[in-house]
C-alpha cells in the first residue's frame, strides 16, 4: 500500500504542473511573486492528508491557528515558510481559474483570479 503522504506528493506535483502551465499563459500579467500574500488572508484549509505531509517535511512545525497577519506559515516578509510542500489550494490560488458546476439550472460557469492579477485586464 502507498503511503498517504507520498500519494499527496503525487498529487501535488500534477497540479504544480497544470498551476506552472496555467502562470505560463498570464505569466505577463501575474503579480504574485515572493512575499505577496494577498492570497494567505482568506482563512483557508486545508486535507488533513496535506497537513501530514507539512508535518512529515517539516519536523516541529507548529499547525496551529493563523496569525494575525494571515496563515501560520507566514514568515516576517510574507513569504511562505512551507513553499515546497504548501497545500494544493495555496498553489492555484490568485491564477485565473474557470470552471463549471454542470448541476446547475442552466449550469453555471464561475471565475476566480487575484484582483491584483487583473492590473493588465482579463486575458
Amino acid at each position: 500500500m502507498t503511503d498517504p503522504v507520498d500519494q499527496i506528493r503525487a498529487v501535488h506535483r500534477a497540479i504544480q504542473k497544470l498551476a506552472d502551465e496555467k502562470a505560463g499563459m498570464h505569466g505577463d500579467r501575474l503579480q504574485c511573486k515572493r512575499g505577496c500574500s494577498a492570497c494567505c488572508m482568506d482563512g483557508l484549509t486545508v486535507f488533513e492528508v496535506e497537513a501530514d505531509r507539512i508535518l512529515a517535511d517539516f519536523d516541529g512545525v507548529d499547525l496551529g491557528a493563523p496569525s494575525l497577519n494571515g496563515c501560520v506559515f507566514l514568515g516576517e516578509q510574507g513569504e511562505c515558510r512551507i513553499y515546497a510542500s504548501r497545500p494544493y489550494v495555496c498553489r492555484t490560488q490568485g491564477l485565473p481559474l474557470r470552471w463549471f458546476d454542470d448541476e446547475a439550472q442552466p449550469p453555471t460557469e464561475y471565475r476566480d483570479i487575484c484582483e491584483l492579477n487583473l492590473v493588465l485586464g482579463p486575458g
